[in-house]
């Protein structure tokens, strides 16, 4: 069978751009695995549907999988053959930082900026573009032969939302480093080490939360470090917010191969606003470290038990989460027993061969 990956950026250029195109890669080594002939397509933004059905239909593709990380599309939605599209997000709600996100977009500074980032009518911004990205989807539902959401709690979401109950599914995100799990006797070599690992922006990721939570704990741990790893948007201005909150063990990575910094880091942070299913959790944990999220999306639920195999923090209290982190630093009886509950966790549920899911 020939298929055809869609997705925003070519994969095999770069595994690690993000957990869309990681997933995207690997599902890509799994197909050719099972002899399917997979080629891949850059998609634009916003999605022009007329050129991708003259390129499916060229190259006669009998399947399509497209990895939907964008709901910025144009023209009518038609394919040649099946096209199953796989959810990257997770349900949708208002962004917080939508306007000021619009006023940088479209260079709007001064009084209009103001008017713009004032309470009601920033809400009332982030409310239209929630509303129109739920219609977007709505239109997807009727028009791809299926939808693959990659949390069981995301599908409940949506089958309780959307009139095509048939066309949703849930299948978690492929796996990369989970069929090597880390042995339980390596954990006494874990450093005092806080690692963020993904794109670094503040619509989704809130990486500049986590910057704000580290200036709490940071001096009351001397001998601890906070490693982010990853590229973005936002970088520039998170490097500059580190500086003017005084932080000084707060080291910016850039792209790393990740599995060095999973073997060394003791406690994994995510403070986004929204995910599909990410990886990290499932890597992470895979090579013992504690993961402490905002429980702002279902697959957090899906991937951490509260209290046994990481932490799960109201959204999006960082009071909280600070005090949460600060307390698991002060107690390494806590973090042995923790990361060792993960790991044999992990092998149950991967095995030898992996697959399955590290919770």
């Amino acid at each position: 069978m020939k298929i055809c990956l869609l997705g925003y950026h070519e994969p095999q250029v770069n595994a690690y751009y993000n957990g869309a195109h990681k997933a995207m890669y690997l599902q890509a080594l799994h197909l050719k695995a099972q002899n399917h002939e997979v080629i891949f397509h850059t998609m634009l933004v916003p999605s022009d549907f007329a050129e991708i059905y003259d390129f499916l239909k060229s190259e006669q593709v009998d399947l399509g999988i497209w990895h939907i990380t964008n709901l910025r599309i144009m023209g009518r939605l038609h394919f040649p053959c099946p096209v199953v599209g796989i959810w990257h997000q997770g349900i949708f709600k208002p962004s917080p930082n939508y306007a000021s996100d619009f006023c940088k977009k479209f260079k709007i500074t001064g009084f209009g900026k103001w008017i713009l980032e004032a309470p009601i009518i920033s809400h009332i911004l982030a409310g239209i573009n929630a509303l129109r990205n739920q219609v977007t989807f709505t239109y997807l539902t009727y028009h791809l032969t299926k939808i693959v959401l990659l949390s069981p709690g995301s599908l409940k979401h949506y089958l309780a939302y959307y009139l095509q109950p048939k066309r949703f599914t849930s299948i978690p995100n492929y796996k990369s480093n989970t069929s090597h799990i880390m042995d339980v006797e390596n954990l006494k070599n874990k450093q005092h080490q806080v690692l963020y690992m993904g794109r670094l922006e503040n619509r989704t990721k809130q990486v500049n939360l986590l910057l704000d939570i580290w200036a709490q704990v940071e001096n009351m741990n001397k001998d601890w470090t906070l490693e982010i790893c990853g590229e973005g948007e936002s970088k520039e201005s998170l490097i500059l917010q580190a500086q003017q909150l005084g932080l000084r063990r707060v080291h910016f990575n850039g792209h790393v191969v990740p599995d060095a910094y999973y073997s060394s880091a003791s406690i994994l942070c995510m403070t986004s606003r929204m995910e599909g299913s990410p990886l990290v959790i499932d890597e992470g944990q895979a090579y013992g470290c504690i993961p402490i999220v905002f429980n702002s999306y279902p697959a957090a639920e899906d991937k951490i038990v509260d209290g046994e195999t990481g932490y799960l923090i109201k959204p999006f209290n960082i009071k909280e989460f600070a005090d949460r982190l600060n307390a698991l630093i002060s107690d390494e009886v806590t973090r042995t027993t923790m990361a060792t509950r993960i790991l044999y966790n992990c092998i149950c549920a991967y095995g030898d061969r992996g697959g399955g899911r590290c919770s």
